[in-house]
């Protein structure tokens, strides 16, 4: 009894200075916020290699499971960034197959079934020609279901952005949708750098320039040593 109150309070006293109950996770996401800002290969191999660990250990846990199929989707834009095909595909089919997983532990999981969206994104992109018309319903469907089990989630408003924004207007792609998308993903994360680089991107291809440039600084104020903004940046 008294060892499970010793517990309880041990709990709150930390809860209250702002410590993560799951130290080890902790050290995980920042290794894979390291990989994510640097698209280093060996930064996230590391994280890579933490993140396997957690779900060696627990398996049935779905949010360490989500998190390496993070881990994989950055893999991928590393590989790609590198032009290095090969691991890119074999790094996204790990990551697909992961959030499935993901899905598959607890259903009601919506920033993995935005991710699964995106990663089916991926897939189009570095496909052929008829993975479109395959994939393409796929993120519409997972896109729906996230955006019904949390409608106020920065992950997944950010993905239904990318999915208007990157879809031919032929199939449903709709810029303003995109922007809006965006727009709400930075209010509901302001400290994300990423959703500001992709309402930079929106708004570029909107033929919003000054607007555009002001997304790009905002993100490369909140993480200057983002590759994925610096390079989003640059690009024309």
């Amino acid at each position: 009894m008294l060892r499970r109150v010793f517990l309880c309070l041990f709990l709150v006293f930390w809860g209250g200075l702002g410590f993560s109950a799951d130290i080890a996770l902790d050290h995980a996401l920042a290794l894979i916020e390291e990989g994510r800002t640097t698209l280093d290969p060996s930064a996230l191999d590391a994280a890579r290699v933490e993140v396997a660990r957690l779900t060696q250990a627990s398996p049935s846990n779905a949010t360490y499971v989500y998190e390496l199929a993070r881990v994989d989707f950055y893999i991928v834009d590393s590989d790609t960034a590198r032009h290095e095909k090969k691991p890119a595909s074999e790094a996204l089919e790990l990551a697909i197959g992961e959030a499935q997983r993901a899905i598959a532990l607890d259903g009601k999981f919506a920033e993995a079934h935005s991710l699964l969206g995106d990663l089916y994104g991926v897939k189009i992109s570095l496909g052929g020609a008829f993975t479109g018309a395959r994939y393409g319903p796929k993120i519409i469907s997972e896109n729906k279901i996230a955006e019904g089990l949390n409608p106020n989630s920065a992950v997944v408003c950010a993905s239904l952005g990318r999915q208007y924004l990157l879809t031919p207007k032929i199939f449903g792609g709709d810029q303003e949708k995109a922007l809006e998308y965006f727009r709400k993903a930075t209010q509901l994360a302001p400290s994300n750098d990423e959703n500001f680089v992709w309402l930079g991107i929106g708004l570029r291809k909107h033929g919003d320039a000054p607007g555009a440039e002001k997304a790009f600084q905002m993100a490369l104020q909140l993480n200057p040593r983002s590759v994925f903004a610096k390079d989003s940046r640059a690009a024309k």
